[in-house]
């Protein structure tokens, strides 16, 4: 029998981009966790708002502040590289900045990690933030994970529902959003391409599907991704809630694209599921369709992921756009 002694050493970390807004609600749910993490990383791409001066005042928290933005991505990578650094860290929880944990949310997921030895990444439920305080019948679902659906066309789990029973369990998924990630350091070690500078996630991807990607590498390596049922937080996502590429900037738009096509060269194997090639083609040909009517702008000159730009919806946090 497998006894289970709490003890594991987390730290977590966030990257914020003009996070000011959110950052007081998210440092006082992690003030009330029943599961304190070890130590605290901020990576900051710098911020204009007013996010410098606050993590400035926050002595408990290392906060790497960088020149420019480099995206959800690298400023991940140079906090997974600072736990490297340090032994006795057993896993390491990433958030974004408009997360707010539950009281319980730490203890969830290690206990999670602690039943599932085979785990490489341990999410659980988040909620839409209403209301912040507690569950109800009434509670909508933001993400349980991440689904792969006919296609290789990837959707959160549950998204938009309503709580229900049928989330209650523990389940594999394809892959665990980034918002809110438990990862053990001998997951992370294992599939980060470069041993001295961390690159857990693929800086190529910059932002959106890097989580995928993630969740894609780690069954290959032999492990699983897995959600738990249980509420670990509500993510008060700022992104428009819109249907596919509609309403989004062309910035936004560019990224989701091409990383899906760089998602799919880059880990699907035709000999592995040669069936699952009639999907891949028929979904990107309705995308590459519903482009050509929503912005045709896209294909009339020759693309380049254009420069980050400050914008109101930022880079650094994962909208509903698979």
């Amino acid at each position: 029998m497998r006894i289970y002694l709490h003890y594991m050493n987390i730290q977590l970390q966030l990257v914020t981009w003009n996070s000011f807004p959110y950052l007081k609600s998210f440092f006082e749910a992690l003030s009330k966790q029943s599961l304190t993490p070890c130590s605290v990383i901020c990576v900051d791409n710098n911020s204009t708002d007013g996010t410098k001066a606050f993590l400035s005042k926050q002595v408990k928290i290392k906060t790497f502040f960088l020149q420019t933005n480099t995206g959800f991505s690298h400023g991940h990578n140079v906090g997974f590289t600072e736990a490297q650094k340090n032994p006795n860290i057993d896993a390491i929880l990433i958030c974004n900045p408009d997360v707010i944990l539950a009281p319980n949310a730490i203890q969830i997921l290690t206990d999670t990690l602690e039943k599932n030895m085979h785990a490489g990444t341990v999410s659980g439920v988040l909620l839409r933030p209403h209301p912040l305080t507690e569950t109800s019948k009434m509670s909508i679902v933001d993400s349980a994970g991440i689904q792969k659906k006919f296609g290789f066309r990837f959707i959160n789990r549950g998204e938009g529902q309503k709580f229900k029973k049928r989330f209650f369990g523990t389940t594999e998924v394809f892959a665990n959003s980034g918002a809110c990630m438990l990862i053990p350091r001998k997951a992370l070690l294992a599939i980060s391409a470069k041993k001295t500078f961390l690159e857990f996630f693929d800086e190529s991807f910059l932002a959106y599907k890097e989580d995928i990607d993630v969740g894609w590498r780690m069954q290959k390596h032999g492990y699983v991704n897995v959600c738990t049922s249980e509420v670990i937080g509500f993510h008060e996502r700022n992104v428009k809630k819109t249907f596919g590429y509609l309403g989004k900037s062309p910035h936004v738009v560019d990224l989701s694209y091409r990383n899906h096509i760089r998602l799919l060269k880059k880990n699907y194997r035709f000999l592995d599921s040669p069936l699952d090639i009639l999907g891949i083609l028929y979904y990107l040909i309705i995308k590459t369709l519903f482009l050509l009517v929503v912005h045709p702008s896209f294909f009339l000159k020759k693309q380049a992921v254009p420069p980050l730009k400050q914008e109101n919806e930022s880079l650094n946090n994962n909208y509903n756009v698979r």
